[in-house]
This record gives C-alpha cells, sequence and structure tokens, in this order.
C-alpha cells in the first residue's frame, strides 16, 4: 500500500518498472478501482516516480490521485518532474503544467492534507505544497534546526502534518514538527527522548559501553488523539508496537512478537517515511 486517505487505499503493483500500475480499494467493501497509467509524448520516456491520493468524502464523492511523473527530455538532456492530476469523476489523467527540474524519485511519499498534496525534497531537504485545485506549486522553508536532520517520518493526522526526524545518527532526542497550515511555517511540537521511549526493553545494546543503542527498527507514525494530549509516536522497537504519548510520556505496548531481522537499525538510520495508517470504515462506493 502506497497511502491511505479517509477511507480508501492507494496501492501500487510492480509490473515492468516504467509501466507500474496502480488502483484504488476500499478495504471495507473490498471494491477497487484501477488508475490507468500516465502517457508520455512519443518524443519523451519517463515514468511514474510518486503518486498520492487525495479524496474529501464531505466535499466530493470522486477520488483524485496526484503523480508525479519524471520525463526524460533528449532534446534538453535533462529530467523534468512534472505533475499530473487524475479524477476518478472523468477517468482521465491532466497535465497540470506544473513542474520541477530533477527527478521525481528526489520526492519521499507525498502527504494529503487540507486540498493539497505536500512532498518532501529529500536530498534537497525542503518541502513543497502542490494546491490541486489550483494546480500551484509553491515552496516551504523547513526551520533551521531541521535542515541537517535525519528525517524518520512526514505523514498526517486528523488535518495535521507532522515532520519527525534527528540530528545525526548519534542523537538522543527525537524531534516532531507540526506544519502550521496558515502561516505555512514547521515549528517543533513534541521532543522524544529516544533512550526514555525503548528503556522498558531489556534488548537493547549498550553502544560504547556508554551509549543506549537506538535500536527502533521502524517509526510507524505521529498521530494526533480527539485531544490534543492523546497525540502519540508509534514505534516498532525490537519486534514490539509500542505507543508512546507525548503528554503522559508513557509507553504502551501495542503489539509484540513481530518478525524482525537481526541487524538491528536505529531511529536515525533506519529507512525513511515507512508508513502506518489508521484504518477508517467507510462504505463509500467505488
Amino acid at each position: 500500500m502506497v497511502q491511505s486517505c479517509n477511507g480508501l487505499s492507494l496501492f501500487r503493483f510492480n509490473a515492468v518498472y516504467a509501466h507500474n500500475f496502480h488502483c484504488v480499494r476500499n478495504l471495507v467493501t473490498n471494491q477497487l478501482k484501477l488508475v490507468p497509467v500516465p502517457k508520455l509524448n512519443a518524443e519523451n520516456y519517463g515514468y511514474v516516480a510518486n503518486c498520492c491520493l487525495a479524496f474529501e468524502p464531505l466535499v466530493s464523492p470522486h477520488f483524485k490521485v496526484i503523480c508525479v511523473q519524471v520525463v526524460i527530455c533528449p532534446s534538453r538532456r535533462r529530467l523534468v518532474s512534472k505533475f499530473l492530476k487524475f479524477s476518478s469523476e472523468t477517468g482521465q489523467w491532466v497535465d497540470t503544467s506544473v513542474s520541477v527540474v530533477g527527478t521525481g524519485l528526489e520526492f519521499a511519499r507525498g502527504e494529503y492534507c487540507n486540498g493539497a498534496v505536500y512532498l518532501i525534497r529529500v536530498n534537497r531537504l525542503s518541502c513543497y505544497r502542490f494546491d490541486i485545485d489550483a494546480a500551484k506549486l509553491t515552496q516551504i522553508a523547513l526551520p533551521p534546526q531541521a535542515r541537517g536532520s535525519h528525517f524518520r517520518h512526514f505523514g498526517e493526522s486528523c488535518g495535521h502534518l507532522y515532520l519527525a526526524g534527528v540530528r545525526d545518527n548519534t542523537a538522543k532526542i527525537l524531534n516532531v514538527y507540526e506544519l502550521d497550515l496558515v502561516n505555512m511555517k514547521w515549528k517543533i511540537k513534541h521532543w522524544v527522548h529516544i533512550d526514555r521511549l525503548i528503556s522498558s526493553f531489556p534488548q537493547v545494546i549498550v553502544n560504547g559501553g556508554n551509549q543506549m543503542c537506538h535500536s527502533t527498527q521502524s517509526m510507524l507514525g505521529v498521530f494526533r488523539g480527539e485531544r490534543d494530549e492523546d497525540s502519540a509516536l508509534i514505534a516498532n522497537v525490537l519486534g514490539t508496537v509500542v505507543s508512546y504519548n507525548f503528554k503522559r510520556k508513557k509507553v504502551e505496548v501495542l503489539l509484540s512478537e513481530l518478525q524482525w531481522k537481526d541487524d538491528i537499525r536505529s531511529i536515525s538510520a533506519g529507512p525513511p517515511f515507512v508508513p502506518a495508517y489508521p484504518l477508517i470504515a467507510s462504505l463509500h462506493p467505488l
């Protein structure tokens, strides 16, 4: 699964590298709708790098998929990332005329939030906002203290957008940022002491005799509760899924005895942006 949005889920199937295709599925009704592969001009070669699902059932019964498509222009000898939009209402892709020079693989997984798709451009440490209706791309500055960070999570929860990262591989503090959707500025929302998060687990490794290894295999997400004080970090610590409440600083085991590899990864060195999504029950037809 690539992404989930308000009861619908977007899946990608890998056939041939240049011809991956997607489908949107309702996991409750088990209905699905295939999303066709965007077409290219005869003179160009390209591939789909990223897709993001946008669905607001209270606004429209139709979903949209935003695609970052990389086009190789032989005449100009450069890569261009184009933004395309698919609507389930028309069943067609539309070229939004928005493009960025560079490969679409630079963009991390997109996240939908309040009428726009947000993407992190990992290699350039920048954030972009694509307004779906206006077909407009704007860049959002990262806070100075985050520009050298190793990002571990980027996602939406209950209409709020979160970004989490550490300074480097030896950091003991995980910073959680929230985007102010009015001023379009990132602000630190929470601090997490990584040692405190994993101290309940005897399997942790002492690194160099004086530092606790950050042995979190995967950070699954930041989830906002009905109240702000119920917000929590969800992580996989050595095969155990735990919830860490930011306000109460309390660790709760949600699921244990998962399969995990012997090569323990850390919250600062693990794979970036490993997503987890809440299951939202929906009877919306496709």
